[in-house]
């Protein structure tokens, strides 16, 4: 996520931590209804049981896209000037 994140904000260069964030949950989202899908057979468990149990996977998620698009942001900023021809 934090590559992804840093990928992405170097080429959008600007405003990409919200639509990092997004994407880290809703890829948790996926994995979290996969999971219910694989447990149902064997043990019946809410989605709402999966989820809280790996709230913290989430999180880190999240955290990793927001922190890799602002090292992105920060990469451009730092070594591709605004304005400054490439040669």
């Amino acid at each position: 996520m934090v590559l992804a994140g840093a990928v992405g904000a170097f080429i959008a260069r600007r405003g990409f931590a919200l639509p990092a964030a997004l994407v880290a949950m809703i890829t948790w989202f996926i994995i979290i209804y996969i999971l219910q899908s694989i447990a149902e057979p064997v043990q019946p468990a809410s989605f709402t049981e999966i989820a809280l149990q790996n709230l913290s996977v989430l999180l880190l998620m999240v955290m990793a896209a927001v922190i890799g698009a602002n090292i992105g942001i920060w990469i451009r900023g730092r070594y591709f000037k605004q304005g400054a021809s490439a040669t």
